[in-house]
């Protein structure tokens, strides 16, 4: 399978079933470490880190929280629904809870990996996903690195300093 978009109604429910879960859990875990989201890191391979991207996109952090999450990282990944704009892709879950602004995913830093194309998610999908966040995130450069003409890629964000 090489056109995701043949099967956006499946990868909506899916994602539309396991967001709202990964979000009580998230914030459970921010409740755990004193209210500090800028703490958590979301990471995923694959469609799990999809999954983190797309959960960034739909949370509302409150500012007196710190408003970010530490940073989401996804390896070999892809963004379902790319090519909409960050409205478009939230009104696919029509999540009663997802903010209207865009003030949690600005200033999170995010990592993102793509080593080299597997059989399911092509390096050019994870640079649709690098594109896709460009648009979206202000702390994000990226470095496009072959490392031996084996076709990996490394599109990095700029990290905060780290205060754990």
């Amino acid at each position: 399978m090489r056109d995701f978009a043949d099967r956006e109604n499946l990868q909506a429910a899916g994602l539309g079933e396991v967001l709202p879960s990964l979000r009580l859990l998230v914030n459970d875990e921010a409740a755990l470490l004193g209210g500090r989201w800028d703490r958590i890191v979301l990471a995923g391979v694959s469609m799990g880190a999809a999954t983190a991207v797309h959960l960034l996109f739909n949370l509302d952090i409150p500012a007196s929280t710190g408003g970010t999450l530490a940073t989401p990282m996804g390896f070999s990944c892809r963004c379902p629904f790319a090519g909409r704009d960050l409205a478009g892709m939230r009104n696919i879950f029509g999540f009663t809870w997802a903010p209207d602004h865009d003030h949690v995913i600005r200033p999170t830093p995010v990592l993102l990996e793509h080593c080299a194309d597997d059989p399911l998610v092509l390096i050019e999908s994870g640079r649709d996903l690098w594109e896709t966040l460009r648009g979206l995130v202000q702390r994000l450069s990226g470095m496009n690195t072959r490392v031996e003409d084996s076709g990996s890629i490394r599109l990095m964000a700029q990290m905060a300093q780290w205060t754990f």
